[in-house]
């Protein structure tokens, strides 16, 4: 139960925009709050039941590797969230790549859903042409300029990991 409901937590905090950066700034508050309720649990389960309270080192050392591992990033926490938020915003980025119809060029559409894009952000892409992945080098100067005014702009670093056909989650850092 306690892996479920700190795996569903983190799940929320990478899913909801600005929830995390909230987060942050409670946890000088929370996280405290929250260790001496863990601690003061494990110690009613351990005097009631003690199968219960060593039941409760590998259920957390189960939340750590879902949330934790191999980066927070990029724990199975943090993906799950991706997705949840990439299926809120699939038709978006649909219907914002229809209406670019950009032809010949192909359709580069990006949604910012987190961070400030001066600073750094993440989101997801539509690429049509699929050069998002290719090495700088090797993207056409058309791509790069329509790229420029854009959150992938040449002065912010970022990366991309590719969801499923031209669809892509990346996130940036200026």
């Amino acid at each position: 139960m306690v892996t479920l409901v700190g795996f569903a937590a983190s799940v929320l905090l990478y899913a909801v925009p600005g929830a995390l950066l909230f987060f942050a700034f409670a946890a000088l508050i929370v996280a405290p709050v929250i260790l001496i309720v863990a601690a003061v649990l494990a110690f009613v389960l351990a005097k009631a039941y003690r199968p219960a309270a060593l039941a409760l080192i590998p259920a957390l050392a189960l939340l750590y590797f879902l949330v934790a591992v191999p980066r927070l990033p990029l724990g199975v926490a943090a993906t799950t969230a991706r997705w949840v938020q990439f299926a809120f915003l699939w038709h978006e980025l649909d219907h914002r790549a229809a209406t670019r119809n950009l032809g010949h060029e192909g359709s580069l559409v990006i949604i910012t859903v987190d961070g400030f894009v001066p600073v750094g952000s993440n989101g997801f892409v539509y690429d049509s042409s699929g050069e998002i992945i290719r090495s700088p080098e090797v993207r056409s100067q058309l791509w790069r300029s329509v790229a420029a005014r854009t959150a992938l702009g040449e002065g912010c670093d970022w990366g991309v990991n590719r969801l499923f056909g031209p669809y892509y989650a990346y996130s940036s850092s200026c």
